[in-house]
Order: C-alpha cells, then sequence, then structure tokens
C-alpha cells in the first residue's frame, strides 16, 4: 500500500529539487532540506515522495533546482475592512482570496512567505501603529498542485491561517514594516519577488511632520470626532489634533531601491483608496523595480476579480521561467534527464528547438514548445533528475 501511494504520488511530484527523492534514497537520509527521512511526514503533510526511475530501470537522484521566491505583505490596517467591490468581500477578504488564488496557480513552484502589516498587537491608540510581522517564513512549497487534487494543499492552508489570524486594524506602517524585513529579504537566494499590497497610502512614521497637503485626514476630508472636518482650513496632523503619526510617509523609497539593487522586486498593488495616493505608490513602484507600463506605475485594481487576475499574472511573471539554475552542478551532464510530470522531455541534441539544453554547466533551459507548456501551466510537476542516459530527440 506504502509503495502504491508514493508511486501515485510521483505521478505529479515536482522536479524542483528535494520534493522527490530517489528509490535508492536510505532511510532516515536527510532528504529535505528539513532533515525530514523517508519514511517521515513531509512539510506538505504527505508522505515524501520518491523519483520514477522507470523510463531507464536505474536508480537515479534529484538535483536540486534554486526555487523562486515569492513573498507577500498584505495590509491589514483598519480601512481593509471596507467594501471592494464586485463580491460581498472586503478589502482584506479579496487579498486574502488573491493570495490563495495564486498559491493554487504557481505554489507548488515556488518558495513562499508572509508578513501582515500592522502588527498583532493592534487593540487601542498606543498600538495603533505597531510595526508590521512576518507570520510565514519562507519555506518551499511541498504538497500536490490544486490542478491535480481539486483542494488546498497543508502549506497553502497553513499560510491563509496565519495571514487570517487577526481582524484588520490600525494605520499603515509601511516602511517600519518593510525596514523590519529587508534583511531576510535580501537574503532569500534565487529569483525573488515581493508582492505589497495596499489600500492607502503609508503613514505611521515617527519621524515626519507635515502641511495639510500631506495630512492623510486632510487629503480624505475626514471629520474628527469632535465635528472638525480636515479641509484646507486647518491641518489635523498638528500636535494638539491627530499629531504626525497621520502624516504620509515617503520613507520606504530606499528601502525600496536596496532592494531592487539586489535583484529583490517589489509589485506594489493598490486597492480601492489608493487613487488619491497614486503619486506616492508610483514613486514605491518605480522603487521596487518592477513597475507598470502608462501614467500609473503601481498596478491599481478595483474589484476582487481583477485584483485575483493581476496578483496571479505578476506571480506568473515572477516565477514562470523556463531556466532551471541548479545548486551544484551534475556528475555526468550525459546522465541527466528533466521530466514533466513524470514523463522525460527530450535533450535538443540536433538543435531542433524543442527540449532542454545545458545554458552553462549550472544553468538548463527548457527551450520550445516545452517552454511554452511550463508558461502555459499545463505541467504541473518538473523535475531533474541524475542517473539515466539523456533522452534525446
Amino acid at each position: 500500500m506504502l509503495g502504491a501511494m508514493r508511486l501515485a504520488q510521483a505521478t505529479f511530484c515536482l522536479a524542483v529539487a528535494l520534493s522527490c527523492h530517489s528509490e535508492e534514497a536510505t532511510p532516515g537520509s536527510d532528504l529535505l532540506s528539513g532533515g525530514n527521512s523517508e519514511q517521515s511526514q513531509g512539510q506538505g503533510g504527505g508522505l515524501l515522495q520518491v523519483a520514477d526511475a522507470s523510463y531507464c530501470g536505474l536508480g537515479v537522484s534529484e538535483l536540486e533546482i534554486q526555487r523562486p521566491n515569492l513573498y507577500f505583505v498584505l495590509d491589514a490596517s483598519g480601512s481593509m475592512l471596507r467594501p471592494m467591490g464586485g463580491t460581498p468581500d472586503n478589502r482584506h477578504e479579496a487579498a486574502l482570496n488573491a493570495v490563495r488564488n495564486v498559491m493554487r496557480a504557481v505554489g507548488t513552484l515556488t518558495r513562499v512567505g508572509a508578513a501582515n502589516f500592522p502588527g498583532a498587537r493592534v487593540g487601542d491608540l498606543s498600538t495603533q501603529c505597531d510595526v508590521g510581522e512576518e507570520v510565514y517564513q519562507l519555506r518551499t512549497i511541498n504538497e500536490d498542485p490544486f490542478a491535480t487534487t481539486g483542494f488546498d494543499g497543508f502549506d497553502t492552508i497553513a499560510l491563509m491561517d496565519q495571514l487570517s489570524r487577526r481582524d484588520p486594524a490600525g494605520g499603515t506602517p509601511i516602511t517600519a514594516t518593510l525596514r523590519l524585513l529587508e534583511p531576510q529579504l535580501l537574503a532569500m537566494e534565487g529569483p525573488s519577488a515581493v508582492f505589497l499590497l495596499t489600500d492607502g497610502g503609508p503613514n505611521c512614521s515617527e519621524f515626519v511632520t507635515c502641511n495639510r497637503e500631506n495630512c492623510i485626514p486632510n487629503i480624505e476630508r475626514t471629520q474628527l470626532d469632535n465635528g472638525v472636518l480636515c479641509d484646507d482650513s486647518v491641518n489635523c496632523c498638528d500636535p494638539d489634533k491627530l499629531g504626525s503619526l497621520h502624516c504620509l510617509d515617503e520613507g520606504s523609497r530606499p528601502i525600496l531601491e536596496r532592494l531592487r539593487d539586489a535583484g529583490v522586486a517589489t509589485y506594489v498593488i493598490g486597492l480601492p483608496g489608493t487613487e488619491i495616493y497614486a503619486r506616492v505608490l508610483n514613486v514605491m513602484a518605480v522603487a521596487g523595480g518592477a513597475p507598470q507600463d502608462g501614467e500609473t506605475s503601481y498596478y491599481a485594481v478595483t474589484d476582487t476579480e481583477a485584483l485575483s487576475n493581476t496578483l496571479i499574472d505578476l506571480a506568473k511573471t515572477a516565477v514562470l521561467r523556463c531556466d532551471f539554475d541548479l545548486r551544484q552542478p551534475p556528475d555526468d551532464p550525459a546522465l541527466v534527464n528533466v521530466l514533466f510530470d513524470g514523463e522525460p522531455i527530450p535533450f535538443d541534441a540536433d538543435d531542433s528547438g524543442d527540449g532542454w539544453i545545458y545554458s552553462s554547466g549550472q544553468t538548463l533551459t527548457v527551450v520550445g514548445r516545452y517552454c511554452q507548456d511550463l508558461k502555459d501551466l499545463t505541467v504541473t510537476r518538473v523535475r531533474i533528475q541524475e542517473g539515466c542516459p539523456s533522452i534525446v530527440n
């Protein structure tokens, strides 16, 4: 029974390293980055997969691939309880659904991490601007694809649980949160993308003062509890009013530029409510290195469907590539195969333009229609194995 389960799972085994393992592996060996043995439960909650070497009948080993990193930074401020548009969902619910849909589409091809802002201590006026916090540490997604099972895997469920543990409340401390996350974001290896979702202008800085033109209550024409309207006649960010924590904070730019220069692109996605902050979000999008073309550099969405589609499309752009970087070069390049959903695709020995080739000693590139299959998401699992003579076209 155990062997049958492993064989069934191998059919869908993603060839990104360490999701699958050789039939020759020794029980108890450190097959996963977490050190789990063949007999244990993997991070995704299922039995560790066994590599299928039936195409040559020999023992094979998996070559570890550097997976791309997706890191979600989600606004959980009080305004995220406002309606989103297109569905009964509020903005926070729409953002969570969009993240879930990204996981269903490309999660098993990636490593994923996530953070919320503001932090979880929000509950009274003294904690409205708590710096955000990481709620899901960056990790490899080891679960069967949603496309093949029809239900969310353990990793997706765990991610969504962590992102939804508290109701939205408080302010929008984007700069402080990015400053906190910067060291671990800079430490990500390989292709990396940050998705910053917000529905307003950043605030909560202790180091910023402002005139009424940059005071968020004035920008939004807020009426205070005492009846004062934050219009052109008053600066509601004065110390005797709401104070400077309500000033627009543009301090995230150098942080985003440092991430960009290190190869970590930040996609800025604006939900309804960001229209009046377009200038600031445009600057952030350009600084993050992933602006869209046109007058609006950040990705403005107006309803739930548009948010989900935009996030999926951006994730595909960040994740779906046809180059696979190996952590270590193969011992024998003639004994390497690339498998799509358990079936080897040909080495393009005659330069026909279909199959896979060596771009360098540690990089394999899938070309032609096979590359298109990856981009079309018609492939749910990819593996690279060593041990069998390369299948050639």
